[in-house]
């Protein structure tokens, strides 16, 4: 009864949903955007100046026939540099912008209208503007500032080594110092004659800062221009600081701390004495109504020192000593004349690269309150966030002059509830703060970050009570919009789906990193290039992505491997990890219609192809890199070779060589560059004969007989024709034989379940994902997981914790799953023949379990969605295609005469070329 009113209320809101149509919407353009998605950009890379709209879906069929486009110097465009008069065309997204380029500091104003389907004119959109930054280095009058003092031991940490035990490397920690300078404070005063009409403050740095004007906190970003290899390239932010600068008296502040640089994330597990000095550049560029400009720049007549901050590393946390803060420093009235002149030195001319920001910079996007406390011991107390995440604590305390706060973090509580941290290794994340008076201070260690969901603080004498105590986690992540949300009748999937936004949002700060908590934190790139689909749905990561890319490119080694990790090259050249060169940018295409991205990256992209084939035999690549990285049957040891799977890395180094050459044919397609098309389309068939020969048995065994061998050669579409059905057979014993569970690692998982929906076994792919037992997605939500864990066995109720070398329980590579919720049950993906959901795809897969979803995604033309039920194999689904888009909706169903679209009948069970618009479907015998 229930389901059945059930049923009857949706129809009801679908129904009003598809026959109406707001009559209040006014027919222009929304939505501007320029480049990788950016609106309204201040001092973002100008590189990529292509144009964006989206049309109002006014009505169903909603079409653009034509634009006109206008760029102007002006916000009245009395000043128009470009006006592309009327184009016929129906494009609007990533439209050339044939306006001359911004020069450095210059504000264009543009605006666009369309003609609908109809012929209909629509008004003028709301204008838009993007503004340059400095666009080179000889734009810069400052000079990099760093401090004269020499560096000393800040503190102890653990410094991990290695020794031989039993044939394995099992790490060790001895006690350290690290050497460096504490975070460095500096200020510059100046005059202003009168308030500015306005003003523009450019900062760079080798590490990361905060800058204040006038004791206010410049931007709302966080830590800087985030991570590049410094070596070649940084990037530089713009502020718009008209409103901060006072007619008079002014000071520029700052504080400049290690960061990714120059702490211990720089230097890993090498020698104590290694240390790098933070540097700073900031450029404060005035105008006046008058005409006349003013302009404050770093050199030697700031002034520099130390304060209450003692350390501040991204592994270690942080310490401040409030008897050694100035007091008012960051105001013009302070005297700073015992402060000392810093070093200061030349900008180069083109090395490192100072460029314009290309992504959006870090921010607090969240802030979580704790669910619970517990004192565990007299001044301890420990606070439950609830949720695993990459955060900055903030607090309110009280306590004694000399009293010294500790704070500490963890993923995970220990059965007798206190702080489990092993899994941190050598990151000690910890703070410190010690009090300069009696009463209540504000502790705020934003130099440093921490993966977490519990706190500890102790130190409190025993007046402390927990109601004494306010705390926070800011949580931080890149400033991305979200883009896409699924849920369906299943619990544990909308959980599924909760812990895989949280592994993102973890891990997207500046670069994507594998894990927050931990001594790592780095850009591997294996982990980014198997998720990639499913972030794009989650979250708009164009313009992240755009500057990742640059990441790889400047780790790439001159034979044309990239490195594992990037910023800051480490290794190279492993199968599935490096791949990520040519894999991402065409992700990021396919998602957004990027063609830029492939622009820039392409020879990057083509050295990658020949460094495989020059170093491969008779197209077989080599036995190297980390294979199916934690395949749950071969994890033993500490440091055992078996971590890296069973399934031979050759054939996984083969495999990815053919997908990655296939993505080359797509792409120099995509650029007109045909002679190379023809050569990879060539190349790959070499490929994949040579891989059929190598690894494939005529009865369609593939070597070694693993899940993720199958895997690979299904889902890369390595095989010929005649070959898949046999292999796809043996990948179905396979399974069996595993008793229906997944045993693949980090190369296998993200195909299981699109590779068993692809053949026609879905039903295989759901049982395997709702799996509750070791190993599978559920089980880790069943222990108690609120992000994806880097191993299936990270904890279980049972045994308690796996082996603290590899175990974390904030990394987001599984979490590829995602793809699948939203393609195969929401049923919503792109088409890959129209990028950027041109066309879309609309194929839901009901199952006897899953008998419900709603997924919505903002496409580049719109918000697309799918929402769908099943009562008594009866199925309503309802879908919206966004205007200027179509859809390709696939009928779930086998029987056609059951079938009415808009109320009717259909010829086909694939339905091409659907116009935009609400659009009801009834489906009366699902398959």
């Amino acid at each position: 009864m229930k389901l059945n009113i059930l049923l009857s209320l949706l129809t009801f809101v679908l129904c009003a949903c598809v026959n109406s149509v707001d009559k209040t919407q006014t027919f222009k353009p929304t939505n501007l955007t320029i480049g990788a998605g950016f609106t309204n950009p201040v001092g973002i890379s100008l590189e990529d100046t292509s144009l964006s709209w989206e049309l109002p879906l006014l009505r169903n069929g909603m079409r653009q026939t034509a634009y006109k486009v206008q760029v102007a110097r002006d916000f009245n465009f009395k000043d128009i540099i470009w006006d592309s008069e009327k184009v016929l065309d129906g494009t609007s997204v990533r439209v050339e912008n044939e306006s001359p380029i911004a020069n450095s500091r210059e504000r264009l104003y543009w605006r666009v209208k369309v003609w609908d389907d109809k012929g209909n004119e629509s008004l003028w959109s709301d204008t838009a503007f993007y503004e340059a930054g400095l666009k080179s280095n000889s734009d810069w009058k400052g000079k990099w500032l760093t401090t004269p003092v020499n560096p000393q031991g800040l503190y102890t940490y653990k410094f991990r080594q290695w020794k031989e035990v039993n044939g394995e490397r099992i790490p060790y920690f001895t006690g350290a110092k690290k050497l460096g300078v504490a975070p460095i404070y500096m200020r510059k005063k100046f005059e202003s004659a009168s308030k500015p009409v306005s003003a523009r403050l450019y900062v760079a740095s080798k590490g990361i800062f905060k800058v204040m004007l006038n004791g206010k906190k410049v931007g709302n970003d966080l830590w800087g221009t985030g991570w590049t290899e410094y070596a070649k390239r940084i990037q530089t932010n713009t502020y718009d600081v008209t409103s901060q600068i006072a007619n008079g008296d002014n000071v520029i502040s700052a504080i400049v701390a290690d960061g990714w640089y120059a702490g211990r994330i720089f230097f890993r597990d090498a020698s104590n004495k290694n240390y790098r000095k933070p540097e700073f550049l900031l450029q404060l560029e005035i105008k006046y109504a008058d005409g006349s400009t003013k302009t404050v720049y770093t050199d030697k007549s700031w002034k520099v020192s130390q304060g209450g901050i003692t350390f501040a590393d991204i592994y270690d946390g942080q310490g401040f000593d409030a008897n050694l803060e100035p007091k008012n420093w960051t105001l013009s009235s302070f005297d700073d004349s015992s402060w000392k002149t810093p070093i200061a030195t030349n900008v180069s001319a083109t090395k490192p690269l100072l460029e314009p920001r290309r992504n959006q910079p870090i921010v607090i996007k969240k802030v979580l309150k704790p669910i619970s406390v517990n004192k565990i011991a007299e001044g301890t107390f420990i606070f439950d966030f609830g949720q695993n995440m990459t955060a900055i604590p903030q607090m309110k305390f009280k306590g004694k002059k000399g009293q010294k706060i500790t704070l500490r973090v963890a993923e995970m509580l220990n059965k007798d509830g206190t702080m489990y941290t092993e899994n941190y290794r050598s990151a000690m994340t910890t703070d410190y703060y010690t009090f300069a008076s009696d009463g209540v201070a504000e502790f705020y260690p934003e130099f440093t970050f921490h993966g977490y969901r519990y706190i500890e603080l102790s130190g409190f004498d025993s007046s402390i009570k927990e109601s004494d105590i306010q705390i926070q986690s800011n949580v931080i992540y890149n400033d991305m919009k979200p883009t896409g949300e699924f849920s369906c009748n299943v619990e544990m999937l909308n959980k599924l789906q909760s812990n895989i936004t949280w592994g993102q949002r973890s891990n997207y700060v500046s670069v994507p990193t594998d894990c927050p908590q931990r001594d790592e934190r780095m850009g591997w790139l294996g982990d980014a290039q198997v998720f990639v689909p499913t972030a794009t749905f989650n979250y708009n990561v164009n313009g992240f992505f755009a500057k990742w890319c640059f990441d790889m490119l400047d780790d790439q080694n001159e034979q044309g491997a990239y490195s594992h990790v990037a910023p800051m090259s480490w290794g190279n050249g492993s199968p599935a990890w490096s791949d990520a060169g040519v894999i991402c940018p065409y992700v990021i295409y396919l998602a957004y219609g990027n063609k830029t991205v492939l622009e820039q990256n392409y020879e990057g992209m083509k050295k990658w192809i020949a460094f495989q084939k020059n170093t491969s035999k008779n197209l077989i690549r080599p036995d190297m890199g980390f294979g199916d990285w934690l395949q749950p049957s071969s994890t033993k040891g500490a440091t055992s070779k078996l971590w890296k799977g069973q399934t031979p890395r050759q054939l996984i180094g083969t495999a990815y060589f053919y997908k990655t050459t296939r993505i080359m044919q797509r792409v120099a397609n995509v650029l007109g560059k045909t002679a190379d098309e023809k050569y990879y389309a060539d190349l790959a068939e070499k490929i994949s004969v040579a891989f059929v020969k190598e690894f494939v048995k005529p009865d369609g065994t593939i070597a070694t007989n693993t899940q993720t061998g199958y895997l690979l050669a299904l889902d890369f579409d390595v095989l010929p024709e005649n070959l898949r059905a046999s292999v796809f057979d043996k990948l179905l014993k396979k399974l069996e034989a595993d008793n229906w569970y997944l045993d693949t690692g980090f190369v296998g998982t993200p195909l299981i379940a699109p590779v068993l929906t692809k053949f026609g076994r879905h039903d295989i792919a759901e049982r395997i994902v709702l799996n509750e037992g070791y190993p599978s997605w559920i089980y880790s939500i069943k222990q108690g997981a609120t992000t994806m864990w880097e191993r299936w066995n990270s904890y279980s109720h049972d045994k308690g914790f796996g082996m603290a070398t590899m175990n974390s329980f904030n990394h987001y590579a599984y979490g590829a799953i995602g793809e699948w919720l939203y393609r195969s049950i929401g049923g919503i993906w792109y088409d890959e023949n129209t990028p950027a959901y041109k066309n879309i795809i609309f194929a839901p897969q009901p199952t006897k379990r899953i008998n419900s979803a709603k997924v919505s995604y903002n496409t580049p033309y719109g918000t697309a969605k799918s929402e769908w039920i099943v009562v008594d194999g009866k199925m309503q689904w309802n879908i919206t295609i966004p205007a200027n888009s179509t859809g390709t909706i696939v009928l779930p169903t086998t029987d056609i005469s059951s079938v009415k679209v808009d109320g009717k009948s259909v010829s086909a069970l694939s339905l091409k070329n659907v116009p935009s618009g609400y659009h009801k479907i009834e489906i009366s015998k699902v398959k």
